[in-house]
């Protein structure tokens, strides 16, 4: 057991640290336990493939599906022109929409569906109006899992409680959805504070820079107290104009002009220097044109070229609604039974192969290179390593001999097995991911449910689940996706190289947590708040 917890720190420890390769250290670690766990028979490795996603990951392609085809129709560059138009620009604006609009569109949609369609979007925006990269992201992700636990058939844990528990529509509205409404408005708050510190941390950074450049040894200091030593003389130039006697005389033109301007000088005494010192002004004014200067007109060569960040100004113009309408209405057909699904007992990989096929046979292009066009292969594999991972630790007894003996000091106090629940989803959520967390606790909540009543004990298993699907880039499904999609923005043409570099900030682990964990730890406290207050209440 011991080699296990060894194995998994080390492979946490080589994601965190070493961002850029999370996908191959993933996949080495999972396999290193199953590996370990079958020659040295201390768990059952074959049955850490039951937790394998199958729903997810046949979800997860034909979600790929609909955003390549939506994204070749132009309609993800639509959406950001009349985003960009309804909100004239403003960023602070956008900064406040976007986590309103993420949490209600997931609301309705698989907060993996959420992700895809709205990460380019996400990007283009951010780009196209300076807005800072990272807390715009995270803040997307946050908003996804905030409105994907709020009702049964978002999220992954939310569908998991939905086919296994009696957690009814009822106990998600009163116990979930009126605390993530909560968190929604208090991640607009957060995520303002953030934009201004940001402005105004880059507006001191660039005064900073402008005051730096000034080279000192070029300034003198004028002193004029200081009287004029009687050794010094002082020469008096005064520049007068020649005046004109008469006509100018006749020239032939040259190809540069020198134009006279007229002088007027004004002599003033300043009580500073000495009695016999002048101050002399000059004000030159030039003399005015009688004609307009032509108009320039440029050349076709030289005309801006639209770039991909460009696009969203002439999107209106290029958006092909004839190839986009049937696929918009079997998108959201295919979202309308992914969430009744659940509630009849039909599995979701069933209805997604069902729509996935529809979708390829009335596609213009070929089936084959649609399919081909997916990118969110890395996304997969990293999802699918969580989850044997998850697996592993689960059928090791690790996870089981740590929570009980967390509940080994709460005794019968629901109050304590209640915070104990919730902060023991936050830990495991944070590292394992949303999906592996809910079924791993679930059976403990399970036994534990009739002690406590009133189904409390999954809303601490859910709001938990959602404060630690928050920390971390891959704590939730989300998470790997938006990062392969950004992999993807990355080799866009036209991509500027100082556009690379702030999109690249998303992959700097540190500006990811100084966004996510503060606010994920505001959720875990309010959680414990809210958790109380249903306990004297319900």
């Amino acid at each position: 057991m011991l080699n296990i917890l060894i194995i998994a720190s080390a492979t946490y420890l080589g994601m965190i640290f070493y961002a850029k390769y999370r996908t191959p250290i993933a996949v080495l670690g999972s396999a290193l336990l199953l590996l370990y766990g079958n020659l040295s028979g201390s768990f059952p490795a074959n049955l850490a493939f039951q937790n394998f996603p199958q729903e997810i990951v046949i979800l997860i392609i034909v979600l790929g599906l609909f955003t390549k085809i939506f994204e070749k129709s132009g309609l993800f560059n639509y959406l950001g022109y009349r985003f960009v138009h309804y909100s004239n620009g403003k960023k602070l604006l956008i900064v406040m929409l976007l986590p309103i609009v993420i949490y209600g569109t997931s609301l309705f949609m698989n907060n993996l569906t959420v992700i895809l369609l709205f990460t380019f979007i996400c990007l283009k925006l951010a780009l196209k109006l300076n807005l800072p990269i990272t807390p715009l992201l995270v803040s997307v992700i946050i908003a996804s899992n905030i409105g994907g636990a709020a009702l049964p058939w978002a999220d992954t844990p939310a569908v998991i409680l939905t086919l296994y528990t009696d957690f009814t529509l009822a106990d998600f509205i009163l116990k979930l959805f009126l605390p993530c409404f909560l968190y929604t408005l208090l991640l607009v708050k957060y995520s303002t504070t953030w934009f201004h510190y940001l402005e105004k941390k880059s507006h001191n950074l660039e005064n900073q820079m402008l005051f730096e450049s000034k080279s000192v040894d070029d300034i003198t200091e004028l002193n004029f107290n200081e009287e004029p030593s009687p050794n010094n003389t002082t020469i008096h130039y005064v520049i007068k104009p020649k005046p004109h006697g008469g006509k100018a005389s006749h020239k032939k033109k040259a190809k540069h002009h020198e134009i006279q301007l007229p002088h007027n000088k004004k002599m003033e005494i300043s009580n500073g220097l000495a009695p016999d010192t002048s101050i002399i002004h000059y004000t030159i004014k030039p003399k005015p044109h009688h004609k307009k200067p032509p108009s320039i007109k440029k050349h076709k060569k030289f005309k801006k070229k639209a770039g991909s960040l460009d696009i969203f100004d002439e999107a209106h113009n290029h958006m092909n609604w004839t190839k986009v309408r049937f696929p918009m209405i079997l998108f959201c057909l295919f979202i309308t039974s992914v969430c009744i699904g659940p509630f009849i007992n039909l599995s979701i990989a069933f209805i997604s192969m069902i729509f996935g096929s529809i979708l390829l046979i009335a596609n213009d292009h070929s089936p084959e290179d649609t399919i081909n066009a997916i990118p969110i292969l890395d996304s997969l594999i990293f999802i699918v390593a969580l989850f044997l991972i998850g697996g592993v630790l689960e059928y090791s007894g690790i996870l089981n001999i740590a929570v009980n003996y967390v509940l080994a000091f709460t005794g019968e106090s629901v109050a304590l097995i209640l915070i104990s629940i919730m902060l023991m989803a936050f830990t495991i959520a944070t590292f394992l991911s949303a999906g592996p967390a809910t079924a791993t606790l679930l059976p403990i909540c399970n036994q534990l449910n009739p002690m406590v009543g009133n189904n409390l004990i999954y809303a601490a298993l859910a709001l938990g689940i959602l404060a630690g699907s928050s920390m971390l880039p891959w704590s939730a499904t989300g998470g790997p996706v938006l990062l392969g999609e950004v992999n993807r923005f990355l080799k866009m043409p036209h991509l500027k190289p100082k556009d690379k570099h702030r999109v690249m900030e998303i992959f700097d682990l540190k500006h990811y947590l100084a966004f996510s964990i503060p606010f994920s730890l505001i959720m875990v406290v309010l959680n414990c708040i809210i958790l109380m207050l249903y306990l004297k209440l319900l």
